[in-house]
């Protein structure tokens, strides 16, 4: 911050100034204090009224003024310097300017961040504390005289406990899943009855008939799973049950498909059969019986 540019409100001291008023250094006119004095006199100035802020850091001290000579054959030369006591401790002199210009010319010494060789504090910058001097003089009093007009001063400062705001950003990801799970049992089942004659020529021989049918009804559970982590649909189909589910976050659909397996082993149990021999077959008579066996499971 800034207070921008002051005026004083006092004249300490004119030395070999002539004119030398409050009303003359606060106006940008052509009332001007002048001097003929071929060597530097210094005149001096205080109650610039800054109303800095207790306890604030002082960055820097810039002070402007205008400077012109009365004739184009005589140089005019200024410099300035700062007081923290009244006017008695003084900081080293800005560095000599100087202009053959008979029209004023605006010269500014220090700056936002210049201390003049030291460290200030807030109360050495108030009324009756603080003091600024300025010296010129004219190489050739005969030719023309150095004129000052306008003299005025800026300070800078941090007011204390002041602190530059600060970002913190901060991100919350959230992340969503959606599980559409799909069971798709499958059921397999065969049947491969066989049947086996065997004979064997005895004198009784037999004849063994046997059937086994199997039934198998297998189930094989596996498992697979999809992750789709896309901003469009994703659908994973089943064979029997397909399953959408459109989602703009990653979505898994796992897919169970299981099998059962089965086995059915009917047994049958062997028939015997006699075979009788061609000269026996006369004698069975009417009555004689056949037995015939149901095999479990088929009709």
């Amino acid at each position: 911050m800034d207070t921008g540019f002051k005026t004083a409100g006092t004249v300490e001291a004119t030395g070999g100034w002539s004119y030398c008023t409050v009303a003359r250094l606060a106006s940008d006119d052509s009332s001007r204090t002048m001097t003929s004095r071929e060597s530097y006199t210094i005149f001096q100035l205080s109650d610039f009224d800054f109303g800095i802020p207790a306890d604030s850091t002082i960055d820097g001290i810039e002070v402007n003024f205008q400077l012109r000579t009365t004739d184009d054959w005589a140089r005019a030369y200024a410099k300035v310097g700062l007081s923290w006591d009244d006017g008695s401790s003084w900081s080293d002199y800005s560095t000599a300017v100087s202009t053959i210009s008979t029209t004023d010319v605006s010269y500014t010494e220090g700056g936002a961040t210049s201390e003049w060789g030291r460290t200030w504090d807030d109360l050495e910058l108030a009324d009756g504390t603080f003091q600024l001097r300025l010296a010129g003089y004219t190489n050739d009093s005969f030719w023309g005289n150095a004129q000052v007009d306008l003299v005025r001063v800026k300070v800078y400062y941090t007011i204390a406990g002041t602190t530059s705001p600060s970002i913190s950003p901060s991100a919350s990801p959230s992340v969503s899943v959606s599980v559409s799970p799909s069971r798709s049992p499958s059921v397999s089942a065969s049947a491969s009855p066989s049947a086996s004659v065997s004979v064997s020529p005895s004198r009784s021989p037999s004849v063994s008939v046997s059937a086994s049918p199997s039934i198998s009804q297998s189930l094989s559970p596996s498992a697979s799973a999809s992750v789709s982590p896309s901003a469009s649909p994703s659908v994973s189909p089943s064979p029997l049950s397909p399953s959408e589910s459109p989602s703009a976050s990653p979505s898994i659909s796992p897919s169970v498909s299981s099998s059962e397996s089965i086995s059915v082993s009917p047994s049958v149990e062997s028939v015997g059969v006699k075979i009788v021999p061609k000269a026996k077959i006369d004698r069975i008579t009417p009555r004689s019986k056949v037995k015939v066996f149901r095999v479990k499971g088929y009709k």
